[in-house]
């Protein structure tokens, strides 16, 4: 699978929330007021944040084929290593 029909809503809600802080931010600095950064930090961190998130959402759809076989997997080996 690719990775942009994979996180196709993902990268929606992503986009949905930064044009929506945009304008808010925009009408009434509510970032600075609420978070006490500068708004530039602010995308920097929730950029790298969704990043993070698409990434670990295409490898468990990609290697696994669902979160679950993921975690079981994952939970798994954690078992075998103790």
């Amino acid at each position: 699978m690719e990775f942009f029909q994979v996180n196709l809503i993902m990268l929606v809600v992503a986009i949905l929330f930064f044009v929506g802080a945009y304008y808010l931010d925009a009408k009434t600095k509510f970032i600075e007021k609420v978070f006490k950064t500068t708004p530039k930090q602010f995308y920097i961190i929730t950029g790298v944040l969704a990043l993070v998130i698409l990434i670990m959402n295409y490898i468990a759809i990609s290697v696994f084929g669902s979160w679950q076989s993921l975690i079981i997997t994952s939970l798994s080996r954690l078992q075998l290593r103790s």
